[in-house]
C-alpha cells in the first residue's frame, strides 16, 4: 500500500495534528485488539471530536465514558477495535508512527514533533512529502540495481 491509499478517518489534512496529539496516549503500549488499545484509541478520537462529530455537536465536552457509550452504540459490523486501527492507518502511513514487531505502538520523531506542537503542520509536509520524491524501494520492484537504481532512501 502506498501513501495515497488512505482511509476516510482523517479527510482533512488539518486534522493530522490533532489525531496525533491522541496517538501520544498510547505511544510505547501494545497495538492489537486484546490489548484495548485500539478500541480505547477510538473512543478517544470520539471524545475529542474528531469522529462522530455530528453526534457530539451539541455536547460542550465528551467524558471518555460518553465515548464509549457512543462507539458501542454504532452498528458497526467490525467493532470499535477495526475502527481504532482504521482512525490509526493514515497516520502511519504519513509516517507519525509505526507499530513493531512485538506489536507496540512507537511514535516516530516526527511524529512526535507534530504532537507536541514542536513544529507546524506545512512544516511537517515538507518533511514528509520530500521523502516521496524518490522511488518506495520497497514497493516498486522495477527499480533494480541492474537498472542503475542503488540506494535505499
Amino acid at each position: 500500500m502506498g501513501i495515497w491509499n488512505f482511509s476516510t478517518s482523517i479527510r482533512n489534512p488539518n486534522r493530522i495534528q490533532p489525531f496525533s496529539t491522541i496517538l501520544k496516549d498510547f505511544a510505547e503500549k501494545e497495538w492489537s485488539p486484546t490489548s484495548g488499545n485500539q478500541r480505547n484509541f477510538q473512543y478517544k478520537v470520539i471524545q475529542n471530536k474528531l469522529y462522530l462529530e455530528d453526534v457530539t455537536a451539541n455536547e460542550e465536552q465528551v467524558s471518555f465514558e460518553r465515548a464509549r457509550e457512543i462507539a458501542e452504540s454504532r452498528n458497526w459490523a467490525s467493532g470499535p477495535d477495526h475502527r481504532g486501527r482504521m482512525s490509526l492507518s493514515p497516520l502511519s502511513k504519513l509516517g507519525l508512527c509505526f507499530v513493531d514487531d512485538k506489536k507496540i505502538l512507537h511514535m516516530t520523531v516526527l511524529g512526535e514533533k507534530l504532537s507536541n506542537n514542536e513544529i507546524k503542520l506545512n512544516e511537517y509536509f515538507e518533511n514528509v512529502l520530500l521523502k516521496f520524491q524518490l522511488p518506495l524501494h520497497d514497493k516498486d520492484k522495477s527499480y533494480k540495481k541492474e537498472k542503475g537504481y542503488g540506494i535505499i532512501p
